[in-house]
């Protein structure tokens, strides 16, 4: 089930929604993310541009994507190509606990 409040920390996907497999990889040059409640696309490296991240923090930016969309700039911003709703019937839940400072 979805919570009634959301963070940046966690995610709800629509499994049916999902291409491929879901990966867990460094953010590179060029990535592009849908984020919920914003028309088009953003690059990844102005959001991490924006949150004014030291060198370290920029090297160590993970985001979680499958085949063909990026869902989750952890900690950032949510992509809305999979996010799951109440009529989702497979939800998965991600959650970072920890991150590398």
């Amino acid at each position: 089930t979805l919570p009634s409040t959301f963070n940046k920390n966690e995610i709800y996907l629509d499994a049916d929604k999902i291409v491929g497999h879901l990966k867990l990889r460094n953010w590179q040059e060029g990535d592009r993310i849908h984020s919920i409640g914003m028309k088009g696309s953003q690059l990844i490296s102005d959001i991490i541009s924006d949150a004014k991240l030291t060198a370290i923090q920029k090297q160590n930016v993970l985001i979680v994507h499958d085949d063909k969309n990026i869902h989750w700039c952890i900690g950032m911003k949510i992509g809305r190509k999979a996010i799951a709703t109440k009529s989702s019937e497979t939800i998965i839940k991600l959650r970072i606990t920890s991150t590398i400072q």
